[in-house]
């Protein structure tokens, strides 16, 4: 077991190293060709995207523990989500608007990690007291940042609904976590570290796809924190659990 669990963990160096080098390949690239933004490889992304499902898979279904069974069924199901909004984001499923759709199917990916965390809040019987706290003053803070770098009033209102449903799921989903780190003492300070990494990601999408005023080379930052992101949230069972 020890065996396993050491070269699972080798897997997420692997792929972050991927990730690095065709992020490293794309930025000369751009840099020779005089472009300000340049696209990690379709393939690369969707490599990692897929092996995070096997991995989640492999964690669920081989794992001992009936207590957690629901836990890693919904983190598997959560990056199966977040790997369908990747395919949308990559304009691999058609759509008339892909930022849209690549929100919908990343809200019910949230929606799964955030019933993950209850679950394994409950399996360990932390309270969830502190949330009252974190909510409010989270949702004071995050509405006022969708207000500022998310809303478009150029947009339908449909846009703007769903991306005000689209921060408030992260937001919850990150709280929860951070929730979890404070009542586990920071064992789980992994898992908030990546919520709120996934947070930033997106906050590099709204300044860059919404408010036209991204980073340079903004994809391949979205990217290098969405991996970090999701690295820990998949991994987090590994070192805690």
């Amino acid at each position: 077991m020890l065996v396993a669990k050491r070269i699972f963990l080798l897997i997420p160096i692997l792929q972050f190293i991927v990730i690095i080098l065709d992020s490293v390949y794309v930025t000369i690239r751009c840099k020779k060709e005089g472009k300000t933004n340049g696209e990690l490889h379709t393939f690369i992304k969707m490599l990692f995207s897929f092996s995070m499902i096997i991995v989640a898979f492999i964690f669920w279904e081989t794992n001992n523990n009936e207590n957690l069974k629901t836990y890693l069924m919904f983190i598997f199901l959560g990056m199966t989500f977040s790997a369908i909004g990747d395919m949308a984001m990559a304009k691999l499923i058609k759509s008339k608007d892909r930022l849209m759709l690549g929100m919908t199917f990343f809200s019910l990916a949230h929606i799964l990690y955030i019933l993950s965390y209850i679950e394994i809040t409950k399996i360990f019987q932390y309270e969830f007291g502190g949330l009252i706290l974190i909510f409010i003053i989270g949702y004071i803070v995050i509405l006022g940042v969708w207000k500022k770098f998310v809303y478009n009033n150029t947009r339908t209102k449909k846009f703007n609904f769903i991306s005000l449903i689209y921060s408030i799921l992260i937001s919850t989903m990150m709280f929860l976590s951070l929730n979890l780190a404070i009542e586990s003492k920071g064992e789980f300070i992994i898992l908030t570290i990546g919520a709120t990494i996934f947070m930033i990601s997106d906050f590099i999408i709204s300044l860059s796809e919404i408010k036209e005023i991204g980073l340079k080379n903004q994809s391949i930052w979205v990217w290098i924190t969405y991996v970090i992101a999701q690295i820990c949230i998949v991994y987090n069972y590994l070192l805690v659990l």
